[in-house]
């Protein structure tokens, strides 16, 4: 592979198995006697380092205002409130922090919080503590192996936070700090104004509940995905001076579309043809087609375009999943991570047709739809969604329609021209006699 490989698939699956309750993943009581001799915590249990005014009653979803959450998750915990976030960092797009705050009801119980997150870790115990050469936060400090401030666990009065970056490893010391200060504002009583706005109604919006979503997380799995797609191959022609950006960009889409199970026609031999189909009728519905040239026409009901579709015809499975591929990569390269994400929740992949050999993609909200079989796929742009609930059997339909499979003459254009009078599309007897025939191939196989 030409990249580090497996960042962002790497991270999410880090996020997606650890954000789990630390005190479920507790073997035993035992264990947990055992961190409490291991950090002789014997000698701080219980015992915050200065007086505060109160206790932290919960934390009131304000962030650094470096950082913006896509993901957010709250649940009690024994003694206490836990949040779960996955923040992005605006100032880094490589940077994905996962940040868990336990507010506890006494500051044992968040000592406790703690250990027990330590003991749900399988790394060698104890974790570094925080020194005076490396700087230190809140009451208590540790550092997971690695560079220090990588990743941070801490407590201040009532408050257990784990923080940690998942994408590039880089430092959040500059989060870990804020995050410190806002604990001592809030444990002093002062709950009015924050660090930050916390999160607004437009991040509330749009904010991603990843549960569900990221199902797949072996790395081996992944990797053989990337060798059925040709990725490599692709990378190596789309970036001959090695482009690590573009690189990255098609990596990451590979894995968004291996979570999604997304499979691209793999048989260059097996081709089909493509015509203009005629009128149709899909749910007892009847619509017309206008054609406009060889490889576009509008589909019209009662007499208004109501969709403007364009066929592809492709000479490689290669140059079909990397038209597909290209332009989400480059959107990619220019945004930051959570855009992964927000495909990852929007996209949606159905196999429609009777033999489920059709690949339907669109996107939650999009009046576009995409539908490919064998060599060819149709888009089809509606004017709205009035058309929502059939769009699945229209897609199905016009590439049912407008597919040719079988070829009286071997070496038969990839395009035909059937007469106007072909009913729904299929083969009228003598039709081939009526049509005219063009060979549409062209420079790299691709028609647009």
């Amino acid at each position: 592979m030409k990249k580090n490989g497996t960042k962002l698939m790497m991270a999410l699956g880090l996020f997606c198995l650890c954000h789990v309750n630390a005190a479920d993943e507790m073997d035993s009581v035992g264990n947990l006697h055992d961190i409490f001799e291991c950090y002789s915590a014997s000698n701080w249990y219980g015992k915050s380092k200065k007086s505060y005014s109160g206790l932290v009653k919960q934390w009131p979803l304000s962030f650094p205002a470096m950082l913006r959450p896509v993901y957010h998750e709250r649940a009690k915990s024994s003694g206490g409130t836990r949040d779960v976030f996955l923040l992005s960092d605006a100032g880094n797009t490589n940077q994905l922090v996962r940040l868990e705050i336990v507010c506890a009801d006494s500051i044992k119980l968040a000592h406790r919080a703690m250990l027990e997150y330590f003991s749900s870790c399988s790394a060698v115990q104890p974790f570094p503590i925080a020194s005076d050469d490396t700087g230190s936060v809140g009451d208590y400090c540790y550092f997971g192996y690695g560079k220090p401030w990588t990743s941070v666990m801490f407590v201040r009065d009532n408050v257990f936070v784990a923080l940690k970056s998942l994408a590039s490893m880089s430092s959040v010391r500059q989060e870990a700090e804020a995050i410190d200060k806002e604990i001592m504002r809030l444990a002093s009583g002062n709950y009015d104004s924050g660090m930050a706005a916390g999160i607004t109604e437009e991040q509330k919006a749009s904010s991603l509940n990843l549960s569900g979503i990221v199902a797949k997380t072996n790395v081996v799995e992944f990797l053989s995905y990337q060798r059925s797609i040709g990725l490599t191959t692709m990378q190596n022609k789309l970036t001959p001076n090695g482009c690590s950006l573009l690189d990255a960009g098609l990596e990451d889409m590979a894995w968004v579309m291996w979570q999604k199970d997304i499979v691209f026609p793999s048989n260059d031999v097996d081709c089909a043809r493509w015509r203009c189909p005629a009128d149709l009728a899909v749910d007892a519905l009847r619509f017309d087609v206008q054609r406009l040239d060889a490889l576009r026409f509008d589909m019209l009901k009662d007499d208004m375009v109501i969709a403007n579709c364009e066929a592809t015809v492709f000479n490689t499975c290669s140059e079909q999943i990397e038209s597909f591929m290209y332009p989400h990569a480059m959107q990619f390269i220019n945004s930051n991570m959570p855009l992964h994400f927000r495909l990852l929740n929007n996209l949606e992949v159905s196999y429609l047709g009777a033999a489920t050999n059709m690949l339907y993609i669109t996107e939650r909200g999009s009046l576009e739809d995409s539908v490919t079989h064998k060599n060819i796929t149709l888009k089809i742009r509606y004017k709205d969604d009035s058309l929502a609930k059939h769009r699945k059997a229209i897609a199905a339909a016009l590439m049912t329609a407008g597919v040719v499979t079988k070829f009286k003459v071997p070496n038969a254009p990839v395009l035909l021209f059937a007469d106007d009078n072909a009913a729904n599309g299929s083969e009228k007897k003598n039709s081939r006699e009526n049509a005219s025939v063009k060979d549409v191939r062209g420079d790299g196989g691709k028609v647009l």
